[in-house]
């Protein structure tokens, strides 16, 4: 039920959308995880099948999701393999690669400009108001999501805006699981996040419900985040007994992916700030 020029809209054209439904053009791997995506389909279900071109494109996608354990060298290194592998004529790719330069942008502002220019690669006029009348990319909504968070500390009303647009996108929109978990519990956390910066700590406790507490479990990594915050929050509401309970659950998650110094920054918050000691 989906109109071709939303699916396509960026992407491709709609003759080379026809093309490819009718099995008469092989579509790129990138362009076909694109495809996928604006129906609500997560590509990781499906085999990666490229040629050596899109293998190393794909190899460089990876490493710099994992930014962690990178030096800004690497991560220039990667940006610039990246870049002379890809044309213009990529603009799913060029999306993701001017995305991937944020990483090393030195302010709030100049980030939220460099996401802006990405997102008009394939959305050029774009307004979050209106979410619901499109159907978004993973590189998209990851897009907004760290348009979103990158507010919190220049227009709180703005970051709450791109998050309560977005979280009503996931609501309106069908998407298999899998797409969900990639993307939703990423969402709640730097929501989460935000808010706790913002000092809205009622708000952020609010976001915990039974059903966002179902998906965020489908994202461990993620939901040892949203916890981290999620704690404090309570503790700032005075809700002790709670808070320490989560703090445990925070505090076992981020050791468990080998972030013990994540754990330890958390003990030493509880300890200072509210008296209460985390073992």
């Amino acid at each position: 039920g989906l109109s071709l020029t939303a699916l396509c809209q960026g992407l491709c054209s709609k003759s080379k959308l026809s093309k490819i439904e009718n099995e008469s053009l092989q579509p790129n791997v990138f362009l076909t995880e694109a495809l996928l995506q604006r129906l609500g389909i997560s590509e990781r279900f499906f085999t990666f099948w490229g040629n050596e071109r899109e293998s190393k494109i794909y190899e460089l996608k990876f490493k710099l999701t994992h930014t962690r354990l990178l030096t800004n060298e690497q991560i220039e290194n990667y940006l610039h393999q990246f870049r002379s592998l890809i044309t213009k004529k990529d603009t799913a790719l060029m999306q993701l690669y001017t995305f991937d330069c944020n990483l090393l942008s030195s302010s709030p502002e100049e980030c939220i400009q460099s996401l802006h220019t990405a997102l008009a690669y394939t959305l050029p006029d774009f307004d979050i108001r209106f979410i619901y009348n499109y159907h978004l990319t993973h590189s998209e909504l990851s897009i907004l999501n760290n348009i979103g968070f990158q507010y919190r500390s220049i227009d709180g009303n703005k970051s709450k805006l791109y998050f309560t647009k977005l979280l009503d996108y996931f609501s309106v929109h069908s998407l298999d699981i899998l797409f969900i978990n990639s993307i939703f519990p990423p969402t709640l956390y730097k929501y989460e996040h935000s808010l706790y910066a913002q000092r809205h700590y009622h708000e952020a406790t609010d976001l915990f419900t039974f059903s966002n507490h179902q998906l965020l479990k489908g994202n461990v990594a993620t939901f040892g985040y949203f916890l981290f915050y999620y704690c404090q929050c309570l503790a700032e509401c005075q809700q002790y007994e709670p808070a320490t309970k989560f703090a445990h659950y925070a505090c076992s998650i981020q050791e468990l992916y080998e972030l013990k110094p994540n754990s330890e920054v958390l003990k030493e918050s509880f300890w200072n700030d509210f008296s209460i000691h985390i073992t």
